[in-house]
């Protein structure tokens, strides 16, 4: 009964640590890989959708964060800025890219570069699928998110 309960604790143990570090490892392997199609989609209040390929959250990255982005037609991210510096990859469609009140017409194959606290946002104004990658350094994390255009964190 003793070794049944231990294999179960273990096995619990396992489980409990992959749902809180994905595909983290906890061997020190130099090579370490990410299956991008098995990390979750995450839905923001605005609509768009994001995955992330790396960061410090499903990998050993410690400073630099990379995303899989998403805005369905019609949608258009809450303007924000924050303490990381960020590059927009265009992967597929077009939308309207504004940082600091100048807005331009971004498509696949442009990367925008958004400095820290830059106010920005991007609109889907298409009826086609918005697709970016997004990388942040240092990596991006929920509470660096500032939706007031004045404050900066203390």
């Amino acid at each position: 009964m003793k070794i049944k309960s231990s294999v179960l604790v273990l096995t619990a143990t396992l489980y409990v640590f992959h749902l809180c570090y994905g595909d983290k490892r906890i061997d020190e392997s130099p090579l370490q890989i990410i299956t991008v199609d098995e990390q979750p989609w995450y839905e923001a209040e605005d609509k768009a959708v994001a995955r992330e390929i790396a960061s410090p959250r499903n990998s050993r990255a410690e400073r630099l964060s990379i995303a899989e982005i998403i805005i369905p037609p019609g949608v258009e991210v809450v303007p924000h800025h924050h303490i990381m510096e960020e590059i927009y990859y265009i992967v597929d469609g077009e939308g309207m890219m504004m940082v600091e009140d100048v807005t331009a017409l971004v498509r696949k194959g442009q990367s925008v570069i958004i400095a820290p606290h830059q106010w920005h946002n991007i609109r889907n104004h298409t009826d086609q699928e918005l697709r970016l990658i997004v990388t942040c350094a240092p990596a991006w994390a929920p509470e660096h998110l500032i939706f007031d255009r004045e404050a900066r964190p203390k």
